[in-house]
């Protein structure tokens, strides 16, 4: 395998050998970094309802050289969570571990006089309110308010020259797709008939795994029209939860205007919904783990390749992603789709 070089991508990969002779290869793994983790208190002072307060983890590679580009990963789920060293951890840390400063966000539920704040500001009757998914309007502003965090954080002495914002990459997980996506651009109907856009310009790109599709938590078919930049879309043939399913999450995808556009599909009946979450304890729960973490790996490598390519700007990560050798390497189960 090739080893990481000083700015942490891959060194001495040639992606067009991979065809020259016919054969194939997933996009290699750098040098395995150590994670130095710190958790930090971050407090929206503008959210509605008042004041919100989450945390977040970094995880940070241990003698990555210079400033290293940053991840920020969005967990799914409706109830919230508290702890960020569990939030979506698996995927956080694999990210840490190539080089990556990865930013994990526990999105915190909120108080019952905090959602009715948020429903009486949105006009929604108590009825409405008992089944609205509040944690949908919280995601996208907790983003942005970690990324307001990150650049205060990267002022400071302890962390000065450690974080390299010019290039940053949002991703997340099922609802937290949702989130990244709103912050690439997408617009979302928390009030049906009155689209809303919360986009922010800072970041690069954009990972959105098992994301919503139209007619899905208040996105709909022209939502995705205005995601411009690059994104990757991760879903499956058994990729369902809350009335998604594989034939809704490739939607967003089709819908995003072309350029940098990119789908992995796995198209196996085991590829479930906690695959794309990279869920290694479902996982090693599962009756086919070997199968699963199978899974793992060629969704790892076309995120490292995506993440190498446009945050890195490394030429022989975007030659992989043009190509279709995840298909090859996976014997045609792995779908690629590029935009």
């Amino acid at each position: 395998m090739a080893g990481a070089d000083a700015g942490g991508g891959v060194a001495g990969f040639d992606p067009g050998a991979c065809a020259k002779d016919g054969s194939a290869c997933l996009y290699p793994l750098g040098a395995s970094y150590s994670e130095e983790v710190t958790e930090h208190d971050v407090t929206d002072e503008t959210a509605v309802g008042g004041p919100r307060a989450f945390r977040i983890a970094v995880r940070y590679p241990q003698g990555a050289a210079g400033p290293a580009p940053v991840v920020i990963w969005s967990h799914g789920g409706a109830h919230g969570m508290t702890d960020p060293t569990q939030s979506i951890w698996e995927w956080c840390s694999f990210t840490a571990r190539q080089g990556y400063a990865s930013v994990c966000i526990a999105h915190p539920a909120r108080s019952t006089e905090e959602r009715k704040a948020l429903c009486q500001h949105l006009g929604k009757t108590d009825a409405e309110c008992q089944v609205f998914k509040w944690l949908n309007w919280d995601r996208p502003y907790d983003i942005r308010r970690a990324l307001d965090f990150l650049e205060e954080l990267g002022k400071s002495p302890a962390w000065k020259g450690r974080l390299d914002l010019a290039h940053v990459a949002v991703a997340g997980h099922s609802a937290g797709a949702g989130g990244a996506m709103m912050v690439a651009g997408a617009s979302r109907e928390y009030v049906p008939g009155v689209p809303l856009v919360i986009d922010d310009p800072r970041p690069s790109a954009f990972i959105t795994l098992s994301p919503q599709g139209p007619g899905s938590e208040g996105f709909t078919e022209s939502s995705f029209a205005q995601v411009t930049r690059p994104n990757l879309v991760g879903t499956g043939l058994a990729d369902e939860t809350d009335g998604d399913d594989a034939t809704t999450r490739v939607r967003p995808h089709q819908l995003m205007p072309p350029g940098d556009k990119y789908q992995i599909f796995i198209d196996d009946p085991l590829a479930f919904h906690y695959v794309f979450g990279h869920s290694d304890e479902n996982c090693d729960k599962s009756s086919t783990p070997a199968r699963c973490h199978e899974f793992f790996a060629w969704l790892e490598s076309t995120t490292l390749a995506f993440l190498d390519g446009y945050l890195r700007g490394l030429p022989a990560a975007k030659t992989w992603l043009e190509s279709s050798s995840i298909e090859k390497v996976s014997g045609d189960v792995a779908k690629w789709s590029v935009r």
